[in-house]
């Protein structure tokens, strides 16, 4: 005659709805070692009270590296006529920014590709605005000039590349 091993339990805890799926009490003590072991592995988020050392801890927890200078984050790479040149000191001033704030690896290349799309979108955006500029510089100068722009515009062109302004 098998007896429920539930029936050993004080009172209040016999008619709990979890353990019914436990069969025997090695089941029982099986999933309370798992859980324990998963709740050691578990990463505590430190509360807005936490110290210095508990959050540096959680940033370890959640993969930061151990100083600014260990992140392996990539640079952005331009195409070579936009003229972007990608500023080494500002990478480093931001990555302390990062590490203070507990960034790991991914987020901080995830932020400093952002940021490198960013400047793609702003010069080209300048480049479309300079485009856009030299367009109405040529209709006033066609105006202004009439039929002489095209020997005015030569006389400028040869003005600006001569070696004397170089």
């Amino acid at each position: 005659v098998t007896t429920d091993w539930r029936t050993s339990l004080p009172e209040d805890l016999r008619a709990e709805k979890s353990l019914a799926d436990f069969k025997d009490v090695g089941a029982l003590a099986k999933s309370w070692v798992e859980t324990k072991r998963m709740v050691g592995d578990a990463v505590k988020v430190p509360g807005p009270e936490a110290k210095p050392e508990e959050l540096a801890a959680f940033y370890a927890k959640a993969g930061r590296p151990e100083g600014p200078d260990k992140y392996s984050v990539k640079a952005p790479v331009f195409p070579e006529d936009m003229g972007l040149v990608w500023d080494t000191d500002l990478q480093s001033s931001f990555l302390a920014d990062a590490h203070a704030a507990g960034f790991n690896n991914t987020q901080a290349q995830r932020m400093v590709d952002w940021y490198g799309r960013a400047m793609l979108r702003a010069r080209d955006a300048e480049i479309v605005q300079t485009g856009d500029a030299m367009k109405r510089a040529e209709t006033a100068l066609r105006q202004e000039w009439g039929s002489a722009f095209d020997r005015n515009f030569e006389l400028a062109y040869a003005a600006a590349h001569h070696p004397m302004f170089a």
